[in-house]
């Protein structure tokens, strides 16, 4: 079986008649040539919104175009990274509850009917791998254009039961931007004593559009609105192409690639580490959600943040394993290997992350923290939000002092910005009793 057309998102330096390589994604020279037409008599643009209730991040990255099913995995690691940033941020776990708002505006699709080599590609015809080379084994056939938003609501609720109950109440539907909605919203969140968090992600519509964190489904109904009506107001000013069609060279007459059995492997190793990275980014979250919330957790068994903690290591190690087998696949498609296999071939263990069970509970009510969350890991930036939260004061090292961009004390001059230094190490360690004045020492370091 040959190579097949997907659709992946667009990407830089994508044009029609662009040749691309498939395994990587990466746009190559000019091959094809032809007139872009639409469809006749169909040259009207669709503008659509929905709000739907998702449990996995495999959902998020399938709503986003990036999954494996999507297009066989090539884009979940090559040239999605904003959209795949986006589904990293929400932070999809089985303890909350998450809405996501997806909204599409469809301008008329243009392609290539009739595509053919340019002069310059046929005289490599003879020569399948220097074509290949040169030119991939894809081309750029079609573009959708218009725009696409994305928003995630995460609700965290004391219990996943209380989770479970605003789920029922608010129906099927979720229908949040109704007047009946908001209100319903309002009541549940103050009955279960829950919080709203959301993450926004879009592609075209006004570059002033604000997407800072709403605070609200009214500050979120505001800025989907705004997106809309300035494709309504000037369609060509907002619009971008956000996905593009790649349809296998030989259409255009083009030698067959000559490794396509190994291509069509690579890209079976790919959808394999796309599904297998959602379902461990799933588990990730979720513990590293407890030991962020570790001051209201009854821990059962022996269990402590620290067994957490550790698993939050694992998975974080899982992760590096299954982007190395990817790029592996991606780099080299002759030595393409499931993840298993090529952690053996780097002499590490996989997987290593594992959830400690039982699960922990929450405690009812909202107390301050008794015990010291975790801060390693992030940056300094989302350190500093998580402690405001908890009532917790950071106390900065030198280190750190010296390299944010904040200036923290007198005599420090601008150099990194916080979202740009990692913590290292922090005391006390996350999940040990707090001293009196609510004090975690912290270390860190810059992020390249």
């Amino acid at each position: 079986m040959g190579l097949t057309q997907v659709v992946v998102p667009m990407i830089k330096s994508y044009d029609f008649g662009i040749g691309v390589d498939y395994s990587t994604g990466s746009p190559m020279n000019r091959a094809v040539q032809g007139e872009i037409t639409g469809v006749k008599n169909a040259g009207g643009s669709t503008a659509s919104w929905s709000i739907t209730r998702i449990t996995t991040t495999e959902e998020l990255e399938s709503a986003l175009g990036i999954s494996a099913e999507a297009s066989y995995g090539v884009p979940a690691f090559q040239g999605a990274s904003a959209r795949f940033d986006f589904a990293k941020r929400s932070k999809v776990q089985s303890s909350s509850l998450f809405l996501m708002l997806s909204a599409f505006v469809k301008l008329e699709y243009l392609s290539i009917d009739e595509p053919e080599l340019t002069d310059a590609a046929k005289q490599l015809i003879s020569e399948p791998k220097a074509f290949n080379g040169r030119y991939g084994n894809m081309f750029v056939r079609g573009v959708d254009r218009g725009g696409l938003f994305f928003a995630v609501m995460r609700i965290d609720a004391l219990s996943k039961q209380d989770a479970m109950s605003i789920a029922a109440s608010l129906g099927g539907s979720y229908s949040a931007f109704s007047a009946e909605g908001k209100m319903k919203l309002d009541e549940l969140h103050q009955k279960y004593a829950s919080e709203l968090h959301v993450e926004t992600y879009h592609e075209g519509g006004p570059v002033d559009l604000d997407i800072s964190s709403p605070n609200s489904t009214s500050d979120l109904y505001d800025m989907l609105r705004k997106w809309l009506t300035s494709f309504r107001d000037d369609p060509t000013a907002n619009s971008v192409p956000y996905s593009a069609t790649l349809a296998p060279m030989t259409i255009a007459k083009a030698p067959p690639a000559p490794n396509e059995a190994d291509i069509q492997h690579a890209s079976d190793v790919l959808a394999i580490c796309a599904k297998t990275r959602s379902r461990i980014l799933d588990s990730w979250n979720l513990v590293n959600f407890i030991t962020e919330n570790a001051y209201r957790c009854e821990f059962t068994d022996g269990l402590s943040a620290a067994d957490f903690i550790k698993a939050s290591n694992g998975y974080e190690s899982d992760l590096d394993v299954v982007a190395g087998c990817a790029s592996q696949a991606m780099r080299q498609v002759t030595k393409a290997v499931m993840p298993a296999d090529f952690a053996k071939q780097q002499g590490k263990s996989f997987p290593l992350g594992s959830i400690p069970s039982p699960i922990p509970t929450m405690k009812s009510g909202m107390a301050m923290p008794l015990a010291a969350p975790n801060f390693v890991g992030m940056t300094v930036a989302a350190a500093t939000e998580l402690a405001e939260r908890f009532g917790v004061t950071l106390g900065y090292s030198d280190k750190i002092m010296s390299l944010s961009a904040i200036t923290l004390m007198d005599g420090y001059t601008l150099q990194f910005p916080d979202s740009k230094i990692k913590v290292t190490s922090q005391s006390p360690q996350a999940g040990d009793k707090l001293p009196s004045d609510n004090t975690v020492a912290v270390d860190g370091e810059g992020i390249n």
